[in-house]
């Protein structure tokens, strides 16, 4: 079995189990092995894992030659969250049974849930090494492929699952699930409908929506918003129709049902609440708001954008920042104190998430950037006789689910790197990213910006630049705030922010957009950008 449906949390030791067993036994009549098994099957049906348990341990007693009872007896554990006793009976059973495919596969899934990864991935390889049809040890492995980012290895297993059970309605979601962490989306879509068709769950419905909604297409929202009415109390199905909404240019829709994301659990370690109370757009007179920014530093560079519109209702601004952000934004307009988010909070009155005002404010067009202040002081490109002075950022935060879909090696940019007429400034901070790694690139960049310690520094670089190539991440943030021409490379499951399709955006005038067409692969984008590159310098 493939799936461990919980039962009741009830904690028993199984040797305790069998004594008691054995005590029982001197005062009934002993039933038959067959019988025995017959009533334990019973009891699991009804989902009475405990009295399951018992049956199936007195014909352990009677006969302990026969591995199946103790991958019953197992199963009866696992159910009841007691792993070590799973983990236990189902060694016994291969003990018993050496060739045992299902106890092995059962295994692994013990092995996993106590943390034992690599001991669950070889339990469920010997498990489909038995027996090449056994469809739930292939999408096991699966699963565990996909834990680890193995997504090819992950695709194989669920597609070897799916050769032997063409209709395993699990295999099929995970499968998609993969396929769309890869950005192959339509895939993912025929995966999910396929998945929907033998198992039309709420978890494949939302996923399904997702992708079509990311593909453009209008039933994605259609279904996002009968989720909504089938839950409308329920945060999650309203946040993630907001994001769709929001990536099809609906923002005054869009912001309200952005807005429950506050109310996701999983986001509660980017949503502060304090004592006093939250922001609803009244009229502040002179009272200080405190402004976090709730994501990353892109998202608090885009949204700095709305604070002249708090300052038009009459608020004292407090800004909270991630600390790599605290210098450069310490000296804006309408900010009175700029802390960091671990930092002590100055004295406020009111308070809201930089992401919130859109909604909080009614205020569905796009502001202009909000200029920022260039350090007096900082980093000096080395002197160039080149024409033009480019600096390109590859990647992002590897904490980022997507990162891996919008980072890119530096060795694809190398033709890049042959462009006549321009010098090439590194403006990646910190270690390198393991989805974009600097090996085998042929750049020679004037100023590598890998020992900056925060994003003063990276601005004073940035605002020496002609130009700023770079993936969806802060620097071209930072880029398009300080005024800047900025090419931003996107994947095809770009971020709702850009929209769907063109080569602009409202969000920064000097940008333009490279979008990738074919999923996963840059070759075309890098191709455009050494284009236009190339016209940029020869003028």
């Amino acid at each position: 079995m493939y799936r461990l449906n919980r039962g009741p949390s009830v904690h028993k030791d199984h040797k305790v189990a069998f004594n008691k067993v054995a005590m029982a036994a001197q005062f009934v009549t002993p039933e038959t092995f067959d019988s025995l098994i017959a009533r334990g099957l019973r009891e699991q049906q009804a989902g009475n894992w405990k009295d399951a348990l018992s049956s199936f341990l007195q014909a352990a007693r009677q006969d302990p030659s026969r591995a199946p009872v103790y991958l019953l007896i197992g199963n009866c554990f696992s159910r009841m969250d007691d792993w070590a006793g799973a983990k236990e009976n189902y060694q016994r059973a291969i003990a018993t049974d050496p060739g045992y495919a299902d106890a092995y596969n059962n295994l692994g899934l013990a092995l996993q849930a106590t943390g034992c990864d690599h001991e669950a991935i070889a339990a469920h390889a010997k498990a489909a090494e038995i027996d090449p049809n056994h469809a739930n040890a292939h999408f096991n492995l699966g699963k565990m492929c996909a834990r680890f980012n193995e997504f090819p290895a992950a695709m194989a297993m669920f597609e070897k699952a799916l050769a032997v059970e063409p209709e395993h309605a699990y295999a099929l979601h995970e499968l998609g699930s993969v396929e769309e962490r890869c950005g192959l989306l339509e895939k993912a879509a025929a995966s999910y409908r396929r998945s929907l068709k033998l198992d039309p769950t709420r978890t494949v419905r939302e996923n399904l929506a997702a992708v079509l909604t990311q593909m453009g297409d209008p039933e994605g929202i259609a279904m996002q918003e009968q989720l909504v009415r089938e839950h409308p109390d329920e945060a999650e199905p309203h946040w993630n129709l907001g994001m769709g909404l929001l990536q099809h240019g609906r923002y005054a829709e869009g912001w309200r049902e952005f807005e429950w994301r506050i109310d996701i659990p999983r986001f509660r370690n980017t949503h502060h609440t304090f004592a006093k109370p939250r922001w609803t757009g009244e009229r502040l007179d002179g009272k200080t708001i405190l402004l976090y920014g709730e994501q990353g530093h892109g998202d608090t560079l885009q949204f700095l954008r709305y604070l002249p519109l708090v300052a038009e209702r009459g608020g004292r601004i407090a800004l909270v920042v991630p600390p790599l952000l605290r210098g450069l934004l310490s000296g804006l307009p309408h900010v009175a104190a700029c802390v960091g988010l671990a930092d002590p909070k100055p004295e406020f009155d009111t308070y809201a998430s930089l992401m919130s005002l859109p909604h909080i404010l009614e205020h569905y067009r796009i502001p202009p950037p909000l200029t920022l202040k260039i350090p007096e002081s900082g980093p000096v490109n080395p002197a160039s006789t080149a024409k033009l002075n480019v600096g390109l950022a590859w990647a992002g935060s590897p904490k980022q689910k997507r990162d891996h879909l919008r980072s890119i090696p530096l060795a694809l940019w190398n033709r890049l790197s042959a462009v006549e007429g321009v010098d090439f400034t590194a403006l990646q901070m910190g270690r390198p990213n393991p989805n974009a790694g600097n090996a085998g690139h042929t750049f020679h960049f004037v100023c590598d910006c890998v020992d900056f310690e925060d994003f003063a520094e990276l601005a004073a670089v940035v605002a020496k630049l002609d130009l700023v190539i770079a993936v969806d991440t802060a620097v071209a943030h930072l880029a398009g705030s300080l005024g800047k021409p900025v090419w931003i490379l996107l994947s095809n499951t770009m971020d709702w922010r850009w929209g769907l399709q063109g080569t602009s955006t409202d969000w920064y005038p000097n940008a333009r957009l490279f979008r990738q067409t074919a999923p996963a692969d840059w070759t075309q984008v890098m191709a455009d950008v050494e284009d236009a590159l190339k016209r940029l310098a020869a003028l």
